[in-house]
């Protein structure tokens, strides 16, 4: 390895694992029961079923739909598994008329917002999000897919207010304290990242993007060793996580383990190759790769 290469600054990974998309907290009311009837589902619980659980209660919905077409519930619900089969557009009109039915519902206006956001209507699910907040502030559901599309829309001033009334109210979670920790190190708030990821890490199960934000930022603090074995966990949760074995790379890059960067190297050339080209600029020409490679 050269001696004359200049630590490279990383990629930072935004974790950007929508409530929609990754139960990531909700409260305890929200739980799933076995009777549709009688229960809105929210899409982030409702998420861990399998595809073919999906389509069956597709089927069973629009079943019950016929029978109550008014039905608020059922609205919701159905709505819900269309957006998990990747019906987005399906999937906010229905769940648009379970709001209209039921407007006083906060959980269905939330849930409406997030599938307006894969419709690409951000501007409007966060509207959405901020009226269902200004009505009741205890929302923290709705707070933390708040936080996360602005996130999303790189509106960091407003994330970084939004995040941190969540920590002050004790609702951050593993991916929200990740989500929160990208916005501090950007602003240059590298120990209290670390301090709020060394919490997440402490306090929930393994998750790639703490380990991932947290080898970031011990890599900024020149702490190689802690930095690369958080890497190495992130990389071991998820192997085909790209940017996480990038990442990595550098670190051992810093270390001087040729070897080991060689084979992130070879790994990228197959999984991301515009990654590995990045990679290869930084091992091969001595240059600092910037922090934000195209997507």
């Amino acid at each position: 390895m050269h001696n004359s290469i200049a630590a490279p600054r990383l990629t930072l990974i935004v974790i950007l694992l929508l409530t929609i998309d990754n139960f990531a907290q909700v409260s305890a009311n929200n739980q799933l029961t076995p009777e549709p009837r009688h229960t809105a589902v929210n899409i982030e619980k409702a998420n861990e079923r399998s595809l073919s659980e999906v389509e069956a209660s597709i089927k069973e919905y629009e079943a019950l739909l016929t029978e109550s077409p008014d039905d608020a519930i059922i609205l919701n619900n159905l709505g819900v598994m269309y957006y998990l089969a990747g019906r987005y557009y399906e999937s906010q009109s229905m769940i648009r008329k379970a709001a209209f039915q039921d407007p006083k519902s906060f959980q269905i206006r939330t849930n409406w917002a997030l599938a307006l956001n894969k419709t690409h209507n951000p501007a409007y699910a966060i509207s959405m999000l901020e009226n269902v907040l200004r009505e009741d502030p205890k929302q923290h559901r709705t707070r933390h897919a708040l936080c996360e599309i602005y996130l999303q829309e790189d509106r960091k001033n407003e994330a970084y207010e939004c995040y941190e009334t969540m920590r002050s109210h004790g609702e951050l979670g593993a991916l929200s304290a990740a989500n929160f920790s990208v916005i501090m190190l950007d602003r240059g708030e590298v120990d209290r990242a670390i301090e709020l990821l060394r919490w997440a890490d402490a306090n929930f199960p393994p998750e790639v993007g703490v380990k991932n934000s947290l080898g970031i930022a011990l890599y900024r603090k020149k702490k190689y060793a802690d930095a690369e074995r958080n890497l190495q966990q992130a990389v071991k949760l998820e192997p085909k996580r790209a940017k996480a074995r990038y990442n990595l790379a550098i670190i051992q890059m810093a270390t001087r383990n040729r070897g080991a960067v060689l084979e992130q190297y070879k790994f990228l050339k197959t999984s991301n190759p515009e990654l590995a080209r990045e990679l290869y600029k930084v091992i091969y020409r001595d240059k600092i790769v910037s922090a934000a490679p195209r997507q």
